[in-house]
């Protein structure tokens, strides 16, 4: 008998979070998110995780019953997969819901992420069934291209949220363990903050990283210029250093800022992620500057890419994130195009646990190319404390994971960590709906005390919305 889905599953859960600062605000103490679970005939399974709003939750909960019963095959799971899309942007407009990337840090999109929830699971489950690694299934008819996926370390200002009456402290280590982990817990704010966690991120998190990334948007950028500068210098030329500040300034501020950066560094800015907002202000940065411009904000589909391309506006995509494009074949995909485009291929990352970092290194593996490190926040953020995953797939020197060789995914899951995880979000939104969607800007507005969201201000870095009585 042909094997067939029998089941399909899901768990809205929490993932513990830090105090993460960017343009749209501040992260909370958990950050929501799915896990998938599909379950074939023959008993294989496989996990998805995706981030998570109330509008990826109603879809789901009609589309995975349409799933059920379906073929496995290359060509059902194909028609599957278009079926969930076309049902997902039906139910979207039936329900009035978002289902675009938007401009924030965070996506609330409904269709993207909802056909990742399926093909992650569904391909994790049918790459058991075959008993290969999922990235063998994923590369197609000439399976992986490699077996290890470099990472960079992704670096962020802390914030002060003493008195604010938020608890940061779930599942994290009474004692920290490191220098490192020490220091995430402590303010980082200034140059002086940024050089000490950058260093220790470098000498115990990752050592032998060849790119450091800093989430920027958040200081005046004279002032993040300066802290840019610092860890440049304290890393020194043998780690490259990439900014990011999210869109967060006009087209004047970055290309004096990039010029300034690339005259102090040189070959240590190897690209530089997202200075400003929209394909044509890319474009018009990248003219001035000559420095390369990589994005996951101006680009965030196939159309989009194309355009960019057109308008010479990017010359890296961060676009290989597995649930933004919708899917993890979807990032295979764009890997491809990228190499027939001569576009460099990297991924995007945000918070997420031990199933979304293995699906990641399965994607890279597969990925036509893997021309610059990619993004993480599991392993600086989530990585010791998971309770999802039995043990997080190994950090080895230079950033580098190894794609393990058991059939599927790559990773055991902990369902009683599922579990557990699933308890505090139904916990914490049993009086009310706090942590239902990602949202960064109402704890800022906690932290912060009237603190106003960038569309509604000419400045658009974070401390440009925090009144001047709060700082």
């Amino acid at each position: 008998m042909p094997c067939t889905v029998e089941r399909f599953d899901f768990w809205p859960v929490l993932a513990p979070d830090f105090r993460l600062l960017n343009v749209s605000g501040l992260h909370a103490p958990f950050t929501p998110r799915i896990l998938t679970r599909c379950t074939l005939s023959d008993g294989s399974v496989g996990w998805g995780e995706v981030p998570c709003n109330t509008g990826v939750i109603r879809v789901l909960r009609t589309v995975l019953p349409e799933v059920v019963g379906t073929g496995i095959s290359a060509e059902e799971s194909a028609r599957t997969l278009e079926r969930v899309a076309a049902r997902s942007r039906e139910l979207s407009a039936q329900f009035a819901l978002t289902d675009e990337r938007g401009s924030a840090t965070f996506d609330r999109g409904v269709t993207n992420h909802v056909r990742a929830g399926v093909q992650m699971a569904l391909h994790a489950a049918m790459a058991q069934h075959m008993g290969v690694p999922l990235c063998d299934l994923l590369g197609g008819e000439n399976g992986r291209k490699r077996n290890e996926v470099r990472f960079n370390l992704y670096l962020f200002f802390l914030a002060d949220t003493a008195g604010s009456g938020l608890d940061y402290s779930y599942g994290k280590p009474a004692t920290p363990r490191s220098e490192f982990e020490a220091l995430r817990e402590t303010v980082v704010m200034d140059a002086a903050s940024a050089v000490r966690l950058a260093k220790a991120g470098v000498a115990e998190l990752m050592p032998g990283v060849k790119l450091v990334k800093w989430k920027l948007g958040v200081l005046d950028p004279r002032a993040e210029l300066a802290v840019m500068l610092a860890v440049a210098e304290a890393l020194g030329p043998a780690v490259q250093v990439v900014p990011d500040p999210n869109a967060a300034w006009d087209n004047e501020t970055a290309i004096a800022v990039i010029r300034e950066l690339k005259g102090a560094i040189g070959e240590q800015l190897p690209y530089f992620e997202d200075p400003v907002a929209g394909r044509e202000n890319m474009a018009i940065v990248h003219r001035e500057t000559g420095v390369p411009l990589a994005t996951n904000m101006c680009a965030a589909n196939f159309e989009q890419h194309e355009d960019a391309v057109r308008k010479n506006a990017i010359q890296i995509t961060l676009g290989g994130d597995c649930h933004y494009i919708g899917g993890s074949d979807e990032a295979v995909r764009l890997s491809r195009w990228c190499a027939a485009n001569g576009i460099g291929f990297a991924q995007h990352s945000n918070t997420h646990l031990g199933i979304s970092h293995a699906h990641t290194v399965q994607m890279g593996a597969a990925a036509e190319t893997h021309d610059w490190p990619f993004d993480s926040h599991y392993f600086p953020w989530q990585a010791d404390f998971d309770p999802v995953v039995s043990a997080p797939m190994p950090l080895e020197f230079g950033g580098i994971c190894r794609v393990p060789e058991q059939p599927g995914l790559g990773v055991e899951v902990n369902f009683d960590g599922v579990m557990q995880l699933h308890e505090l979000y139904l916990a914490a939104n049993r009086n009310g709906r706090a942590y239902q969607n990602r949202d960064d800007g109402p704890v800022a507005e906690v932290v912060y005390g009237g603190w106003v969201r960038p569309q509604n201000r000419a400045q658009k870095w974070f401390l440009a919305g925090v009144p001047r009585e709060a700082l």
